[in-house]
């Protein structure tokens, strides 16, 4: 639910060339009396946001970007002032710049490239922080102790003040640090992200274990009992969106032997194999290969799967119009839309262009299920737009845990005939939408806008 390295990133680059373009045009703006408190303050609430923990109720989006931005912001305009304060004399300019431009590209690809290989977190934030404080520190201690301050008490005392400042920061960086390493059973980092694997309960009947990436989770299952490893839980919970499409699908109302097709768009921990049925296939698409290393190695959905199963790895949406390149529609009986990178959205698979792929990979009475579970943003006004565009019926289902195991989730299921989704709704099991009228929101391969579906209140 924090903004991922993915999400930050723009906001980082921007940030270096607007403070980079600031203290270069003139000394007078980068001023230490202003820029190291604000810096203080923006840092220190940054750090206290990344040890906030994995708790639902947490402040608000738009404060924490709003945060995290501040403090990108403050040590840019830190780092680049320092800079400043350094240029020599025109005659060295040359090198000078050739040495920010060969920090800037060394910087680069210690996060691109090596960061994700010596690091199983996001960890280079608190390197960075540390360093940036370590280096800002000696330059102003140096021009201290070279006359800038004078009066040895106030520099002694503002001394300690300022280290005990620095050890409270390091602290708490490495608390969380600790916090999120300690307790994983595995902790894997590539360059879709950090994923982890946590065990609860361990020796007890009820031991389960849960996949996270970042601080979303990505699915449990409980593991002593096969009965139990079986059984779909979080956010596939029976009477979820999943669960009704298994119920209440013509072709397993009909005959409930009767095979289907299913297509899922996000692998996690394989939950939705197991609702299947030995005659059914099922074909994922999973677009980082550590996911399925993990589903296959710590938990047993896929492995236990009694139906016909495929992993395609590689990107859904490139991987889909491929094979209807090829002519090869899959025809699908029940499409699951379920690709979150952490809590991020992959927009392009929520465009209109995306939808038509999936709709020509859907037999003439297929149902698709788009899971729209987010805390901060609201993506079912998108998803009625594009239905409205497509002509499909919609419906949501929203569910709230009720056991343990259980989250809670938010779908909404798509079908080109009503029949199915006016027998889910005559029983009940639907939502009413909290709108009557979805915003107009349609998203599309040149257009969209996470601004729209931002949850503000």
């Amino acid at each position: 639910r924090r903004p991922p390295r993915s999400t930050l990133f723009p906001y980082t680059t921007s940030s270096d060339l607007i403070t980079f373009i600031i203290c270069f045009d003139h000394a007078r703006w980068y001023h230490r009396g202003i820029w190291i408190p604000l810096a203080v303050v923006s840092v220190g609430a940054m750090v206290y946001l990344l040890n906030q923990g994995t708790a639902d109720v947490e402040m608000h989006i738009s404060r924490q970007i709003g945060i995290y931005l501040s403090a990108i912001f403050c040590c840019c305009m830190l780092c680049h002032g320092e800079m400043v304060r350094l240029k020599p004399a025109p005659t060295y300019l040359t090198t000078f710049y050739l040495i920010i431009s060969f920090g800037g590209a060394a910087g680069g690809m210690f996060v691109s490239l090596v960061a994700p290989t010596i690091f199983t977190g996001v960890w280079e934030l608190h390197l960075v922080l540390i360093l940036i404080t370590v280096m800002v520190s000696y330059r102003v201690f140096r021009d201290a102790q070279a006359g800038m301050i004078t009066r040895r008490f106030w520099l002694g005392l503002f001394s300690l003040f300022w280290v005990q400042l620095v050890l409270t920061m390091c602290f708490f960086l490495w608390k969380h640090i600790q916090e999120q390493a300690s307790d994983a059973v595995v902790r894997e980092r590539n360059f879709y992200g950090t994923l982890s694997i946590y065990d609860g309960e361990v020796g007890k009947p009820n031991h389960w274990r849960t996949l996270y990436h970042g601080r979303i989770n990505h699915g449990r299952q409980l593991l002593n009992y096969k009965t139990l490893r079986a059984k779909p839980s979080t956010y596939y919970m029976k009477r979820s969106g999943p669960g009704l499409i298994f119920d209440f699908h013509p072709r397993r109302l009909a005959l409930p032997e009767q095979p289907i097709s299913i297509g899922v768009i996000g692998l996690g921990t394989g939950t939705l194999a197991g609702y299947a049925n030995p005659k059914d296939s099922i074909q994922f698409y999973e677009i980082n290969p550590e996911v399925e290393t993990i589903a296959r190695d710590y938990f047993s959905y896929i492995n236990e799967c009694p139906a016909e199963l495929k992993i395609k790895l590689g990107d859904a949406r490139i991987t889909m119009e491929s094979e209807l390149e090829t002519g090869s529609p899959n025809q699908f009986d029940a499409l699951f839309v379920d690709a979150f990178s952490g809590d991020s959205i992959p927009i392009h698979l929520f465009t209109h262009e995306a939808f038509e792929s999936y709709l020509a990979h859907l037999a003439p009475d297929g149902i698709i299920a788009i899971h729209i579970t987010n805390l901060h943003l609201d993506l079912s006004d998108p998803v009625r737009t594009l239905s409205a565009a497509l002509n499909l019926n919609a419906i949501w289902v929203e569910r709230t845990p009720k056991e343990r195991g259980e989250c809670y989730s938010s779908w909404v299921l798509l079908s080109r005939t009503p029949e199915t989704l006016d027998l889910i709704e005559s029983k009940g099991l639907h939502s009413d939408w909290e709108r009557k009228d979805a915003r107009p929101t349609l998203w599309t391969d040149d257009y969209s806008n996470l601004l729209e579906v931002i949850i503000w209140d």
